[in-house]
């Protein structure tokens, strides 16, 4: 029974996983896009 909970968590962790992170990877290149102009303008004026 223990076994049995253990590899549902775990298969519930690893699908959970899947989920976030190509939400995090996303949201990170957005907030990179977002931020790139200001960098470049910045990097530009210099």
């Amino acid at each position: 029974h223990v076994l049995a909970a253990v590899i549902e968590f775990v298969g519930f962790v690893s699908t959970l996983w899947l989920l976030v992170i190509p939400v995090e990877v996303f949201m990170s290149a957005e907030v990179e896009q977002r931020n790139l102009p200001i960098i470049y303008t910045m990097y530009e004026k210099r």
